[in-house]
């Protein structure tokens, strides 16, 4: 639900708040690689914090979320 309420934030311009939401996600299920993809993507896109958007991205990566996605937001 959480990761669900984080891309409505997102969606909405509302960056902060939806890095709380998807950080409260992975509090919650911390094996929930689509919350940190998106919140690497609020990071990178939304806040231009690029650092941490790879760090979430690798969080993703290690928990074997092999997609096209997380590598074309890792770059």
């Amino acid at each position: 639900a959480y990761n669900q309420k984080g891309l409505v934030l997102y969606w909405t311009e509302r960056h902060a708040d939806a890095i709380k939401a998807f950080d409260t996600a992975i509090k919650l299920n911390a094996k929930l690689a689509d919350a940190y993809l998106n919140k690497a993507i609020v990071l990178y896109q939304g806040l231009e914090k690029y650092t941490e958007a790879n760090a979430a991205i690798d969080s993703a990566l290690k928990l074997n979320l092999n997609t096209s996605s997380v590598y074309h937001h890792k770059g």
